[in-house]
């Protein structure tokens, strides 16, 4: 009995398949599990675009035209679109060609009748075709949520560089942490860095600042408070925090929107806090490291 190599790949695949079958049991098994996963994973992505949307400015009445939403949001929907359609798509056109009844069209049904179609199409004459564009569609879907972990805007490196023999220059490279992490070092200089110092000296600096609400949720994020923009656009509805004003006692607006200084919304951070009988230790340790002109201690 003379066997046949597997198509998958245009062919590139070397495993051996029984006569009859285009497709080698290895690929099978990873699509069948795939599509099993496919629920779960079409709801990872809808968590992914609903938790975007915290973020981005929408059509709300507090939405903000000037912030950009986060990118997130929209690859989520994008890959959840694009998984939705082929899965649909793949049923439809086996149904039709098995004349057999189909499952809804839902995100836990389609998943489960495809991995069951899963031997058919091993020897389907497009069964290698199909079973890698699934898998590529399904493959490119989990990277959009399986991301690396996120991490933190800590301001500018003030390291030095010496780019081959000319003399010494600041680095001034952007730097991002992963907040779980004591230590981390400029991708640019090496420079290394201690995240609870750094975090100390951002809090020097950012707390005299007026900023937007996007940009003190920023500024606080990376001082690791898990504050949102809407929250500080809530604050300021309530009366909680004051807007910015001028001379006359005018709002004072960027691009049209309200300014805050950093150091309000971060009282307001800490007396909530405190009031709810929730942990202030991470405010408390920022501001031990700060002497009172703004440098760390």
């Amino acid at each position: 009995m003379r066997l046949s190599k597997c198509q998958v790949g245009g062919g590139r695949c070397n495993a051996l398949v029984p006569p009859g079958m285009v497709v080698c049991g290895s690929h099978a098994d990873q699509l069948a599990l795939e599509l099993l996963g496919a629920s779960s994973l079409l709801n990872a992505l809808e968590d992914a675009h609903i938790k975007g949307q915290r973020f981005s400015t929408g059509s709300t009445s507090a939405g903000v035209l000037d912030e950009a939403p986060v990118p997130f949001n929209r690859l989520a929907s994008e890959a959840r679109t694009e998984l939705l359609t082929a899965l649909t798509s793949a049923a439809d056109r086996i149904a039709e060609e098995r004349k057999m009844f189909q499952a809804f069209n839902s995100d836990r049904a389609l998943g489960p009748w495809l991995a069951r179609q899963v031997p058919w199409l091993r020897a389907h004459p497009e069964g290698a075709e199909r079973v890698e564009y699934l898998l590529d569609v399904l493959y490119r879907a989990a990277r959009v949520v399986d991301r690396p972990p996120d991490r933190v805007y800590l301001g500018r490196c003030v390291g030095r560089v010496v780019p081959g023999g000319d003399p010494v220059e600041p680095c001034t490279e952007e730097l991002y942490a992963v907040p779980t992490r004591p230590e981390f070092s400029c991708p640019r200089c090496g420079w290394i860095y201690q995240l609870a110092e750094r975090r100390a000296h951002l809090l020097g600096m950012t707390t005299g600042l007026q900023l937007g609400a996007t940009d003190c949720a920023r500024a606080l994020a990376g001082l690791g408070l898990d504050i949102t923009a809407s929250r500080v656009r809530v604050w300021a509805s309530r009366h909680l925090i004051k807007p910015v004003e001028d001379g006359d006692g005018n709002p004072v607006r960027r691009r049209g929107h309200a300014v805050y200084l950093v150091a309000d919304v971060l009282a307001v951070v800490e007396r909530m806090a405190r009031d709810r009988g929730r942990d202030t230790s991470v405010v408390d340790s920022l501001r031990r490291m700060v002497s009172p002109d703004g440098r760390t201690a």
